[in-house]
């Protein structure tokens, strides 16, 4: 199960999706300003975790025993996380932590993102995704897709999925370097799967 928090919304609320295990990915809006406690609560379904760089709050356990093992940060200096002396309990699966050019050590030395055992440096960044119809140039909705890519073991991996809407998509966290594919798996009424597209931003995010 995916889910879209709509662009707009500045604060997640205590719990908003605590023990959602089926939740298997999360598109955050870039007008997230505060993660309150428990938000993502025990949802262990979710393996990639992108935050927009707009959240400035993430309070205490809001990631306690979230199952994410693949974490975007975009800021050249982290967001305190909660409580510092909560240790693993935010995102205690976390194996790889993927930051801007420049600030890994910053990272290896800041309270609980100290604790993972990979921290990467990346250029990351952003695009807007639009499913339209090419005869008008009006955004359709109803189409369920995905931005896939092979990890280093050779498995694919959803690196963002969602449903269109009226607006476009915006997909946070793309890494440089990487080929993508984007797939359509659910074609709005009327219309047919398309082909998948492949694409991979260079270092200036194009």
């Amino acid at each position: 199960t995916s889910m879209k928090v709509p662009h707009g919304v500045e604060v997640l609320e205590d719990g908003t999706f605590s023990q959602c295990k089926k939740l298997g990915s999360i598109s955050l809006p870039t007008t997230l300003k505060t993660i309150k406690m428990d938000v993502f609560y025990d949802c262990k379904s979710i393996e990639t975790f992108v935050f927009p760089e707009s959240v400035e709050t993430i309070e205490i356990s809001a990631f306690s025993s979230i199952g994410a093992k693949e974490v975007y940060a975009p800021w050249s200096v982290p967001v305190e996380l909660g409580n510092p002396w909560d240790l693993r309990s935010q995102f205690p699966c976390g194996e790889t932590l993927h930051v801007p050019v420049g600030s890994a050590d910053i990272y290896a030395n800041a309270p609980v993102w100290k604790y993972f055992p990979n921290i990467i440096e990346d250029d990351m960044t952003s695009i807007q995704v639009s499913k339209v119809d090419i005869a008008d140039g009006e955004e359709l909705e109803g189409a369920h897709i995905q931005i896939v890519y092979t990890d280093e073991n050779g498995e694919e991996q959803i690196f963002d999925e969602w449903d269109s809407e009226e607006e476009a998509h915006e997909v946070v966290g793309l890494v440089t370097g990487v080929e993508y594919t984007l797939r359509e798996t659910v074609a709005p009424d009327g219309y047919t799967i398309p082909a998948e597209p492949t694409f991979t931003l260079d270092s200036e995010g194009k």
